[in-house]
């Protein structure tokens, strides 16, 4: 049975799907907070009955594959001499350069917000986000910026990944223990760290990764028709999000994105980090002093809303430029320049 509902992950094809599912994952998040302002309504994000949710499944593909690609990178380091150093240094430079570059321009510009949108700027605030706590204390959770909230999530994961490959678990284990979380969550909601209301999504990638198998394409449209009844069912219910998000990462990564159609997504997904961290500053910052969103595009589609603004069109572009030049500018380097000057003073040779 287990032959026939799945096959092996094919190495040379992951990081290209990979890097296709995180473009879609962003522009998901994006256009979900586009259509909060009515800047570009597209379906199926504006369709009411799942309105709100398509951003919220963008995030849990990032949470899927940083489950994935964060658990092979500790895998492949390790285990080296000094690896502990060069795992610290690698996640490090990956997303502190840009998000503390973030934070400083939100400072500098808190008076040019004038939107329903406007950052808090005090100590506790800065305190709590410059060590990423900051999802562990809710009064502060939007204080600088509306996506901050999951870098808590992706530091918490990067400091249990290390101690959970000392425990050297097996599959089987790991699946368990997310079982086991599942069912603390479910019987002490206000118990539970808020972390752990996401741990089955990193699971899901880890499982990826450690059994170097994924569903087959049947199987896959089949888990997400499950999820997806799950979900219809019980819209409001965490779990059935993030089995939807499962289900669709799985169809996903069954595709080979050969084409060169995927091509503009795969660079999305490149820039994904820097899109991700500059779309919601500009759209609280910018689209504000553009006015009320004016569509250049709207048919009447019925249940099919639709409709693109020329704000909508400005920002989308200015997202686009402003993220680009940010991952040339400091992402790009963080991850080449920074992280080779570190392992060079930090790593014993």
């Amino acid at each position: 049975m287990f032959s026939l509902a799945f096959k092996p992950l094919d190495v040379d094809e992951r990081h290209r799907c990979f890097d296709v599912i995180r473009g879609i994952a962003v522009l998901l998040v994006v256009f979900a907070h586009l259509d909060n302002y009515q800047a570009l309504m597209v379906w199926p994000i504006s369709y009411q009955p799942i309105q709100g949710h398509i951003g919220q499944l963008g995030v849990h593909l990032f949470f899927i594959l940083s489950g994935a690609l964060i658990w092979l990178s500790a895998k492949n380091t390790l285990h080296k001499p000094d690896g502990w150093t060069i795992y610290a240094i690698n996640r490090i430079t990956r997303i502190t350069p840009l998000y503390l570059a973030s934070i400083l321009f939100i400072v500098l510009a808190k008076d040019c917000y004038i939107g329903r949108f406007k950052p808090t700027i005090d100590l506790e605030t800065l305190t709590w986000h410059l060590f990423f706590l900051q999802s562990y204390k809710p009064s502060l959770l939007y204080n600088l910026n509306s996506v901050f909230w999951t870098l808590t999530y992706e530091m918490t994961f990067y400091l249990i990944v290390p101690l959970l490959l000392l425990l050297k678990p097996k599959p089987i284990l790991l699946a368990a223990g997310t079982a086991l979380v599942l069912i603390l969550l479910s019987n002490f909601p206000t118990v539970a760290p808020s972390f752990f209301s996401y741990w089955i999504l990193f699971a899901a990638g880890i499982l990826i990764i450690e059994t170097s198998t994924i569903p087959k394409p049947w199987f896959s449209v089949w888990l997400l028709l499950v999820a997806t009844a799950l979900f219809t069912a019980q819209p409001k219910l965490l779990l059935a999000e993030q089995l939807f998000a499962i289900a669709c990462f799985m169809v996903m990564i069954n595709f080979k994105f050969q084409s060169g159609v995927f091509k503009p997504v795969a660079f999305v997904g490149v820039i994904s980090y820097s899109i991700y961290i500059w779309h919601a500053v500009l759209i609280h910052l910018v689209l504000p002093y553009l006015g009320k969103p004016q569509p250049i595009l709207a048919p009447q589609l019925p249940f099919l809303p639709f409709g693109i603004s020329i704000q909508g069109v400005f920002i989308v572009t200015l997202i686009m430029l402003v993220a680009y030049t940010s991952y040339r500018i400091i992402e790009k380097p963080s991850m080449n320049r920074l992280r080779m000057v570190l392992q060079r003073r930090l790593v014993k040779r």
